[in-house]
Formats: structure tokens, sequence, C-alpha cells
């Protein structure tokens, strides 16, 4: 009996013990399920954008063929010679759109002349139809893919980069063993008799068949028609007369029709010269100059002067598996990729997350033992207390613009202030820049909210009390601040005015928005003051150091190496060999008029508008760079990889 009652005990917490696995089996398998949806909703919570759901790809693409298969070898295949049929076999491509394993569309594609590129891209001509089906079964798992089917049946990914309402362009690694179609035949009125192209991409077959111009098309702005049955797998292809000169490229269906609708070789063209893809009077196999890099359409250019933007009448396209990463830029303000910088591992230069120097951060940081610099490494060699005061004074600020948009990133340090009604303050000393909205006007946004981080976990509210634009000063209070050592700069003794002597040695410090400190070791530079050096800005008080920094050091302290003093503020004016910073003794007048003046004003401009644009405070710009897309004045980057990044942050 004892031994029944132990049994089925044993039983019944077998039992639970086999509903508690089925229960954690079924979470788990739950949570597998919204793992594909996580990153989607976490996107429309930040974002705000929101895209399809998963089955919406769930309909698989049928490739149907047409016309007449051709045979390697083969004459008289659609009633064209031996050697044009040879030739156009290697000129055309398939592509296929693809999610996962499952084919979505397939169209054609035609060999475009290569460019001058360091790298070495095959670009592929097809139909926008490509561009929009890619659109419309887009969704949150963000993975379609391109592929390229060779004449030679072997298989390719390719990139979707610019396009317009008729043609899109497709770019691979490496140079394929394909021709390129001449688009600058010199022929007049095509024969009416022609015949349309397509490759399936199964089978890689070169299909084809013959038809007629026809005038159905005259409602279609700048395409016209032929009587030629194809199915989709013939659109992007050419339309070629039987002489085998390259009469256009099929873009659409006529209505519910399987009659096609062809963009003219000249119309074209021209689009393709506007687009910067082919230079006007340059033949094929003439050499295209460098910004005809071989790319996609239209310019690729390293832009120095922010961002890109596509030439008028194009598009671009968000590349697959970067949806979060366009997102991300567009919520901090910076500027979108030219064509192929993302897939090939291109990178943002100067943006307010680029560090400097040695980098340093607290106990605890999860990445702390990643952290490393370039240089002499300052960290080690300052005096430890320096390092302990640094760390709890130099601030990060971050300034959002009315719409939620991070506008500036940059440093700041803790200044211990005069007494004002017998209380001492703590403020926030920094650039004007981070609510500066023009450099040339001089115009400010008093209503940015400004963010202060302090590490290891406070972040809070700073307000804007006043700011000196001659002297891009800002000065920024902030409540509840913990842990600090503010600079002390001994404002009730009447020696703090005098200039000390520039130490030999300086470190520079910024502090980057995710809270690691930066700092560079360097030395004053002494210069004449009857031959000013040349500055992009306009502030005659600026003096140099040769310590290196990035936008991240933008108002952050040069402090002195051998005790830690403040020597002044940094500024950024994008040369690599020299840092200005505003010396303690501006600073004080700062700090001295902010304590002096009183105003009805929340807050105090303590200069006047800068009518005459005298003192000007440009930041550097952010730009995409990639060393073998285009040569840099810096030098070419190496390459870092021929990636499809489907997980773009």
């Amino acid at each position: 009996m004892q031994k029944n009652k132990r049994a089925s005990g044993h039983a019944s917490s077998l039992r639970k013990v086999q509903s508690t696995i089925k229960k954690k089996e079924k979470i788990g398998s739950s949570r597998k399920r919204g793992i594909t949806t996580r990153k989607g909703h976490l996107r429309e919570n930040i974002f705000g954008y929101s895209s399809p759901d998963r089955d919406i790809s769930s309909t698989k693409f049928e490739e149907r063929q047409f016309g007449n298969v051709y045979e390697p070898g083969q004459a008289d295949w659609c009633e064209l010679s031996k050697r044009l049929a040879s030739h156009l076999s290697v000129e055309v491509v398939s592509l296929a759109l693809f999610d996962g394993d499952k084919m979505l569309y397939a169209c054609t594609g035609i060999v475009l002349p290569r460019g001058t590129s360091r790298l070495d891209l095959t670009r592929f001509l097809t139909s926008s139809q490509l561009v929009a089906v890619f659109n419309f079964k887009r969704n949150k798992d963000d993975k379609l893919r391109v592929l390229v089917r060779l004449p030679d049946k072997k298989t390719i990914p390719g990139i979707l980069g610019l396009y317009d309402k008729c043609i899109a362009i497709v770019t691979s690694e490496y140079f394929q063993d394909v021709m390129p179609l001449d688009m600058y035949q010199q022929t007049y009125l095509p024969n009416p008799s022609t015949m349309v192209a397509g490759r399936a991409c199964n089978s890689s077959s070169l299909m084809g068949t013959i038809g007629e111009l026809t005038d159905i098309g005259a409602d279609y702005e700048d395409l016209v028609a032929s009587n030629c049955q194809i199915t989709e797998a013939g659109l992007g292809g050419p339309l070629i007369d039987l002489a085998g000169n390259f009469v256009g490229i099929n873009i659409c269906f006529h209505g519910d029709t399987q009659r096609p609708l062809f963009l003219p070789r000249i119309l074209l063209r021209q689009r393709l010269e506007q687009y910067e893809v082919l230079i006007p009077g340059k033949g094929y196999g003439e050499k295209m100059p460098p910004y005809c890099a071989g790319l996609l359409m239209g310019k690729t250019s390293n832009s120095r002067q922010g961002s890109y933007e596509p030439p008028p009448g194009a598009s671009r396209i968000i590349p697959s598996g970067f949806m979060d990463t366009w997102e991300w830029l567009e919520s901090m303000g910076y500027p979108k990729p030219p064509p192929l910088m993302l897939e090939l591992n291109g990178r943002l230069v100067r943006t307010f997350e680029e560090v400097f120097g040695w980098l340093h951060a607290w106990k605890g940081y999860k990445n702390f033992d990643m952290l490393h610099g370039h240089g002499k490494n300052a960290w080690q060699r300052l005096d430890k207390k320096i390092v302990a005061t640094i760390s709890n004074r130099v601030i990060s600020l971050v300034s959002f613009n009315g719409e939620g948009t991070s506008f500036f990133s940059c440093s700041g340090f803790l200044i211990r202030g005069p007494p004002r009604k017998g209380h001492t303050r703590n403020v926030i000393v920094t650039s004007a820049s981070l609510v500066r909205t023009c450099d040339v006007t001089d115009k400010f946004d008093e209503n940015m909210r400004i963010e202060v981080f302090l590490p290891p976990n406070q972040r809070l509210n700073g307000t804007l009390e006043s700011y000196h634009s001659g002297y891009n000063i800002a000065i920024v209070t902030v409540k509840g601040l913990r842990d600090i050592c503010p600079e002390d700069m001994k404002f009730d003794d009447p020696m703090s005015n005098q200039e000390n002597p520039l130490p030999r040695r300086v470190v520079a410090i910024g502090r980057e928005p995710k809270g690691v400190l930066c700092a560079s070791m360097g030395e004053p530079i002494l210069c004449d003051e009857d031959l000013h050096w040349p500055s992009t800005f306009g502030c005659q008080q600026l003096k140099l150091s040769n310590c290196k920094i990035s936008k991240v050091g933008i108002g952050g302290p040069l402090i002195n190496f051998f005790n830690g003093r403040l020597v002044g503020m940094n500024f950024c004016d994008g040369r690599p060999d020299r840092t200005p910073y505003l010396p303690c003794k501006q600073i004080r007048e700062v700090l001295h008029s902010t304590w002096r003046l009183t105003t009805d004003r929340s807050v105090l401009r303590l200069d006047k508008p800068d009518v005459n644009n005298k003192c000007r405070w440009p930041v550097p710009k952010p730009y995409w760079y990639h060393g073998l897309l285009e040569m840099n004045r810096f030098g070419p980057m190496p390459m870092i990889g021929w990636a499809r990044q489907l997980n773009g942050m």
C-alpha cells in the first residue's frame, strides 16, 4: 500500500514536471514567433515606422517563358544572324527578387558599360517594376535580396540602387563575364520589325519573340509600344531591330495586355547621362571620368558638403536589411548615404559619436575591456587625482529640436561660478553651437531641449541660461547633479584675471554621448599676433594646440597636463593637425557678464547679433566615405569586405 502511494506520488510529480516543461516549451515557441516581429514593433515604437507583416510574401511567383528559346550556336534565331544572336546572349541577364528561398519576382536586365571605380563592379539596367515589387513585398524581417542569373547559369548577389519611374539599376561585385550593350550606336529610324529578348531565372534560358512597333502607346509619356507578346520575364529586356541595333528597353505592359511599352534608346541614354551613369559623347569602350565610377545612377562622391541628394528625377531605395539604420540616421539628423555605401561597409565620417585619442570609462562600463586609442595614452600619464577629477567634471550634452530630432552633441565642463545672492552655483560651460541653428546668419534656438549626461547614470534636462555668440560660449544650468567636481576659477581672487603662462604640455578632453571620456595630448602652438593664423572662425582671441580631436571634443576643456587646471575650451574646425581653443580669460569674462547682468528674459544673450557675420563658427559636416568608391584627399580606405548586412545597426 505504501509502495502504491509512493508510486502515485512519483507519477504525480512526473506529471507536474511534464506540465511545467510543456508550459515552458509553449512560452519558448511563442517567444520564437515574437522574435521575428519584435524588431518591427520596436521600430514602430521608436520611429513611428510600420511595415507589412511577414505573410505578404507568402505567394510564390511563377516564372513564365515566352517566345523561342535560344540554343548556343543556333542560326536564324528570331531572324537574327548567328553572330548577332551570340552577342545578344552575353548582354542579357535575369534579375530575381527572393525572400529566403522563395522567388517573389523575376525580370530581365541588360549589361551597362563599366566605370572606373577602384572596386570591380558590374552594373545592370532593368525595369522599375523590380523596385515596385521590392517595396510592396518588403516586410518587418527586411531580408529581401536580389539575385542575378548570368548567361553561364551562375548566380551572384545584386544591389538595388537608384531608380526613376521607368528604370532601375542593379550592381554586383566583380567584373562578370558579360558584354555591355552599346547605347551609342548611330542608327536612324528602326525597322518596323523588332524582337524582344529576355532571360529566365530558373533555367537561365534566353528567350526571344518577334513583333512590330505600334502607336498604341501614344498616351504614355516617353513610352512607345510594340506588339511583341512577352511575360514579366521580358520586362527590363532589350528591344532590338533585326539588324541588331538597340531600340529601347521594355518597361511595363500596355494595360491588361502582354504588349510591352518600351523607353526609346535616345531617351534612355539621356536619362543615364543626366544621372551620370553615362557621359555625353563617350561610346562603348571609351574611358569615363572618375565621377562616373561605375556604381549606380547619380554621383556617389564622398560629399563634404553634407547630405547626398539623388539627381533630379531619380529616387534612391533604402537597402534591404538597413531599415533600422536608415531610421536611426533620420532620428539623429545625419545625411542619408549615397548608393552602395551601406552595402559595401562605407562609414559616416565626422559624426557626433566619432571619438578621438585614448578612451576612458567608468568601472562597470559594459565594453570596458574594448576601449582603445591612438597616439600617447594620456590617461596612463595623467596623475590619478586629475583623472578622477576630470571624470566628475566633463559632461556630455545633446540638444534636440522641436521635432525631437537630435540637433547637436558636444562636451562641456562644470564650473563653480562667482557668488550670487549669497549662493555659489555650479554651471556647465559648453559651445554655443549646441543651440546655434545657422552658421551664417547667427541664429539661435533658445527653446531647444538640452539633455545632460554624467556617467554612470545621471541623465538630466539642462536649461540654457546665457550665451555669447562672438566667443561661441553657452552657459547651461542643471539641477540634481551629484558627485561632481567643478573647476574653481577663483573669481574672488583679483590675480585670477591675469593670464597664466602656457604649460609645455596640454590635454584636450571630451565625452562622447554614451559617456566615454576621450583624451588627446599635445602642446600649445605659439602664433605671431601680427600674422594671424588662417581660421574658418572669426574670433581673434582663439589660440591653438596640436591636440587632435573630433566633434566630440567641441566644448570640452583643454587642461594643463601637470596640474589639471583649465587652459581653455576646445573647438573643431575640421583640420586634423590643430585644435583652436578659447583661453580662460574670455571664459571668465562671459561668466562675469552672466552673473552681473539681470534681465527679464529667460535666456540672456551676452553680445549683440553679428550683423556683418564677422564671427562665424562652422562645424565640420558629416559625410559618407568609402576609400574604394572614390579617391579621398586623406588617402584610400581599405575595403572592409563585401557583405549583405541584414541587421543594419
